[in-house]
């Protein structure tokens, strides 16, 4: 029945009434690291070489939170129909955000300025077409020229469809079997090239697929298995060793392994103890609950806000961000914190609030 399971846009997060303020914060630090990795020039060129992990850190993460969200309602009656138009408008108008203003950077460059990404007018209108129906560039090396990030979207909208497609074949076996086919892909594919970090260029597409197979697959069955035993370990042990995989570089004989190990044993373990840990103070809560907030939305408008703001500097003034690394760098990630809480009050709920109840109601 159309309607039946309206929801408020903040019931689409850890919408349980457990809170799982560790995992927020886990989230949390993982953006932060990937806005890093982007944005070398406002650190002196300084990134985390590890830090692509954290989108498979991400799906794992995923896959928990949809599970714990979503089983029930599903099992109740939710229609696959249904649940994509749930993770559509939750996902949809932040991304539509990015992808707008991936789109001005690109015309400012190529009417006023270097034009870094050798853009033409045709090409960028193609691009731009695809990128507002979140759609993959075809005529594009990068599946998502306009806003790179957005790939994983991709892979995880595919993910979602998967789950509620297939929610009533989800055995514990089943899963088992399809995370094991995903590491052997994985495993297959690290020995060739040296790393996990693929997915986003056509060349390299399929990557993705074992990676969130294997990934939200996983947080599944952490999930499944989340009351088996309960091993607490302090939250702030476990951001510290999110901080440290992600930030690792280790020696190119010994990173494919690395990435191997830390996708499919130490994310999940550590979604795992996440899930059964809580910060003992409510001011550790309540960063850990806004880093979890920001964290979508530091994700996708990092890259186009950064670009717009060293373009920005760049014309209004003699001097480049690089120039006042890493005091810049400090600067936009205060910035991107503080807007991605503003866009997400102002922007994103009421927008997602407008759609839930618009989409809701019979046509």
């Amino acid at each position: 029945m159309p309607g039946k399971y309206r929801v408020a846009p903040k019931e689409d997060q850890l919408i349980s009434r457990h809170k799982y303020h560790t995992l927020d914060g886990i989230r949390g630090v993982a953006a932060l690291l990937i806005v890093l990795r982007h944005t070398g020039s406002y650190f002196g060129g300084f990134t985390f070489a590890e830090s692509y992990l954290a989108v498979d850190l991400f799906f794992v993460l995923s896959g928990f939170v949809i599970a714990e969200a979503y089983n029930k309602r599903i099992a109740g009656g939710m229609t696959p129909l249904e649940f994509m138009r749930i993770r559509l408008i939750r996902l949809y108008p932040l991304y539509l955000l990015g992808a707008i203003l991936g789109v001005v950077h690109a015309v400012a460059t190529m009417l006023f300025g270097s034009n870094s990404g050798n853009w033409q007018g045709l090409d960028l209108i193609t691009a731009a077409l695809f990128a507002i129906l979140m759609l993959p560039s075809l005529a594009t090396p990068m599946l998502y020229p306009i806003n790179a990030p957005s790939w994983s979207l991709l892979f995880e909208l595919f993910s979602n469809w998967l789950y509620a497609i297939f929610f009533p074949l989800l055995t514990t076996g089943r899963l088992l079997i399809v995370v094991a086919i995903s590491a052997i892909a994985l495993s297959v594919f690290v020995n060739k090239t040296g790393n996990l970090d693929a997915g986003f260029y056509w060349d390299d597409f399929a990557v993705g697929i074992p990676r969130v197979l294997y990934s939200f697959g996983a947080g599944l069955l952490v999930h499944k298995f989340r009351n088996s035993f309960k091993v607490r370990i302090p939250s702030w042990i476990l951001m510290t060793l999110v901080f440290a995989l992600l930030c690792l570089e280790p020696p190119a004989q010994i990173r494919p392994w690395f990435d191997i190990v830390a996708v499919t044993i130490l994310f999940p373990a550590i979604v795992y103890l996440a899930s059964a840990t809580e910060p003992k103070s409510a001011l550790a809560s309540k960063c850990y609950a806004i880093l979890g907030l920001t964290s979508y939305a530091i994700y996708v408008l990092h890259v186009p806000l950064s670009k717009l703001m060293a373009s920005l500097v760049t014309r209004g003034t003699t001097y480049q961000v690089e120039q006042f690394a890493p005091y810049s760098g400090v600067v936009l990630l205060f910035a991107l914190v503080l807007f991605s809480w503003w866009i997400d009050r102002h922007y994103d709920q009421p927008t997602r609030r407008i759609a839930t109840k618009y989409f809701s109601k019979p046509h």
